[in-house]
């Protein structure tokens, strides 16, 4: 979706807004679960 919103960027910027703002809340996501998992079953942060 974003490579196909980028012929078109001039005309309607919110196809390539809310496919990257979903990415880059997905990625975020992701990462921050991946932490609270290690804080959570890690033993030597204890």
């Amino acid at each position: 979706m974003i490579s196909e919103a980028e012929n078109y960027i001039r005309v309607s910027l919110f196809l390539l807004f809310f496919p990257a703002a979903f990415l880059v809340t997905a990625v975020l996501s992701f990462v921050m679960l991946g932490e609270a998992v290690r804080e959570a079953l890690d033993p030597k942060l204890r």
